[in-house]
């Protein structure tokens, strides 16, 4: 009973940055913003579309890897934005390259709409590439010193909220890809708990970040 607690909250607790994005659409001149606001908008359409499959007994994890390749290309366009290093660029778009192409390899996950099983290579190719982009914009921000309050700006939000759900995601996840046709489904309803947790606490970092979204492009601001 907790565990279906706990998911149907996780995918309706993105409808909060969903509704504060509504109400601040008005900033999405910004490219930054509208890069934001793609990958908060695509999370909704994925968990809308898991819990209706979920209701119905159909099988969505191919959903799931879709919207994890989706969502990549999304937050490796947001780090390359974001960078003021060439070579942290060239690192966020080879990598995010590698990752996609990668997920192919696997293509039975993302063209077999009855799998269920998660694509074997995105997710821990992504999960260390979004790590370590946000360690790279980190380690920009405190080379440049120039945003004066941090609490109210819109990347560190993003990146601290994304920093805890992918690093605390990737590495159970590594775990259960190995054990997922494992016998035990404890241990994969474990990875899903840990998984859901995680994502209702980044969904309220976006909350934030989008709260404090700026009109002009936020590279401005440092």
């Amino acid at each position: 009973m907790m565990e279906k607690i706990v998911a149907v909250a996780a995918d309706f607790w993105i409808i909060l940055p969903s509704i504060i994005l509504f109400q601040r659409r008005a900033y999405l001149q910004s490219p930054l913003n509208k890069i934001i606001a793609i990958y908060v908008l695509l999370f909704l359409i994925r968990n809308i579309l898991s819990y209706i499959t979920m209701e119905l007994n159909i099988y969505n994890m191919y959903i799931y890897n879709w919207a994890n390749i989706f969502s990549g290309i999304t937050i490796s366009m947001l780090y390359y934005h974001l960078f003021t290093n060439k070579y942290f660029k060239i690192i966020a778009l080879v990598g995010m390259i590698a990752a996609v192409g990668a997920s192919f390899l696997d293509y039975e996950t993302l063209f077999n709409v009855n799998t269920t099983n998660f694509n074997r290579f995105f997710y821990n190719i992504l999960g260390g590439l979004v790590i370590a982009c946000i360690l790279f914009y980190f380690y920009e921000l405190l080379q440049n010193l120039n945003v004066p309050k941090l609490t109210e700006f819109t990347p560190f939000w993003f990146s601290t909220g994304a920093l805890l759900y992918y690093s605390g995601t990737v590495f159970s996840y590594l775990y259960v890809n190995y054990t997922f046709n494992n016998s035990d489904l404890g241990i994969v309803r474990s990875y899903w708990m840990i998984d859901a947790f995680l994502f209702i606490v980044f969904s309220s970092f976006l909350s934030m970040a989008v709260w404090y979204m700026k009109p002009r492009d936020l590279k401005s601001d440092f």
